[in-house]
């Protein structure tokens, strides 16, 4: 009960037990201390575009694939309460490296898509994609604050 803060930007995905680890969290939270974080969203357009090819499909990194209601779930079982679910901007970088993994892979290139000198450049041009999705969607990244209600 001493701790008010904890940040699971992109972390909760590859915990191997979730749940546990939120009860793990809730019993470490001061009472109305807060989680952060950000996780990646399998129902997001991107994802459902790219398909294997989406850049957030990591496996075997990635244990857990989250949207919305998962994360509602899994965070309701700990006895946290979720405050808070928004679309990330920085999901421009999910479409900018799936279509730049779906170039390697017709190139036979290795090549991290981050790597990439039209990495930046595709950034850019995806954000007002992003912007559009966010208005009617989750984005492919979703940012959460959790709490640990004061009992």
């Amino acid at each position: 009960n001493s701790v008010d803060i904890i940040n699971l930007f992109h972390v909760i995905e590859h915990i191997p037990d979730p749940i546990n680890a939120l009860k793990i969290f809730e019993k470490i939270l001061a009472p109305g201390g807060i989680i952060i974080g950000q996780t990646p969203n399998i129902e997001s357009w991107d994802a459902k575009l790219f398909g294997r090819n989406w850049n957030q499909l990591h496996v075997p990194r990635h244990l857990t694939f989250y949207s919305l209601n998962t994360l509602k779930l899994q965070v309701k079982a700990s006895g946290l309460k979720l405050i808070k679910v928004s679309s990330a901007a920085s999901s421009a970088t999910n479409w900018a490296g799936s279509i730049l993994k779906i170039f390697n892979k017709l190139r036979k290139s290795s090549r991290h898509p981050s790597n990439m000198k039209t990495y930046p450049i595709l950034i850019i041009l995806f954000l007002p994609i992003v912007l559009i999705q966010s208005i009617f969607s989750y984005t492919g990244n979703i940012d959460f604050i959790i709490k640990k209600p004061f009992r």
